[in-house]
């Protein structure tokens, strides 16, 4: 926790303000919390209790709490990772002479709990999309960072609704709407992994056989369930081509096998990598998306 608000701290874009959502935690951190707000000051710094509904209620939370007028850009962070001390700035750099709602996202470089360099997350290099996002998160939450503009159709989708991730849900309402994102092959955060991680790392081969083994037991089709839900809550902001996407999505995954396969295939829904795709061509034949 320190030593991402130190690294806040550090940022060469210097206008920000912490908004923090404790959520019923067990150890120092609420103390951490208190220290730096009593350095800082409380505009600076401002702490909150947590719903205590899982990570992505508590986040959805933070952003039911910010008001458009008071803020141009938003960005998510998790207690354990380290900003790079350009983070910020790069990212506005790129979405800020866009009026329309827009995200950027980036890479992230992997670290051990004693702060030793690991590797990265993988490069995607296909085009952000909604059909991409249908299927797929591409940038993790500690790397988003997203324009007010964004904000009330986030807004739109209540806090009580069944959502899957924080982040996830960001990328497909920023694509289904037609906004615009901005990914970058440059880690701009160094995301700590360890045996406490709610969500971390899914690439190594271990992490896909979970995966592979979440898509069996179809927790990925209930995700999705989950997802479609909060889409309708905005689907009258969608652009008219997502939103047949979407209807065509929502029918045909409930089809008979062989139309399923074959209608849902030509939706050309994809994942960034190979193995990725041929999962979901899996999951297309199993019924299990």
């Amino acid at each position: 926790m320190a030593k991402q608000l130190d690294s806040i701290k550090e940022q060469s874009y210097k206008d920000w303000i912490v908004y923090a959502s404790d959520d019923g935690s067990s150890d120092c951190t609420l103390d951490i919390l208190l220290r730096y707000q009593k350095q800082w000051g409380k505009t600076k710094l401002s702490i909150y209790q947590g719903p205590k509904q899982g990570f992505a209620k508590n986040f959805w939370s933070l952003i039911h709490r910010v008001k458009r007028k008071d803020t141009q850009y938003i960005a998510f962070c998790d207690q354990d990772d380290v900003w790079d001390p350009e983070h910020v700035k790069r990212a506005i750099s790129s979405i800020r002479f866009n009026k329309t709602p827009c995200l950027f996202g980036s890479r992230t470089q992997y670290i051990n709990q004693d702060d030793h360099l690991l590797d990265f997350s993988p490069e995607f290099l296909k085009d952000p999309c909604f059909q991409n996002a249908l299927v797929q998160n591409i940038a993790g939450g500690n790397t988003q960072v997203f324009n007010a503009a964004l904000l009330p159709l986030l807004q739109k989708i209540p806090l009580g609704s069944p959502i899957v991730s924080h982040d996830w849900m960001v990328y497909l309402v920023t694509t289904a709407i037609g906004g615009k994102v901005f990914y970058s092959l440059h880690p701009t955060v160094l995301y700590r992994q360890h045996t406490m991680n709610l969500v971390g790392r899914n690439d190594s081969f271990f992490d896909q056989l979970k995966r592979f083994w979440f898509l069996l037991q179809g927790r990925f089709r209930q995700w999705n369930t989950y997802n479609l839900q909060c889409l309708e809550f905005i689907s009258s902001d969608m652009t008219r081509f997502n939103q047949e996407v979407l209807r065509r999505f929502t029918k045909y995954r409930d089809q008979h096998f062989v139309f399923r396969f074959i209608k849902v295939f030509r939706l050309y829904l994809f994942r960034q990598t190979l193995k990725g795709q041929l999962g979901l061509y899996l999951g297309y034949l199993l019924k299990k998306i």
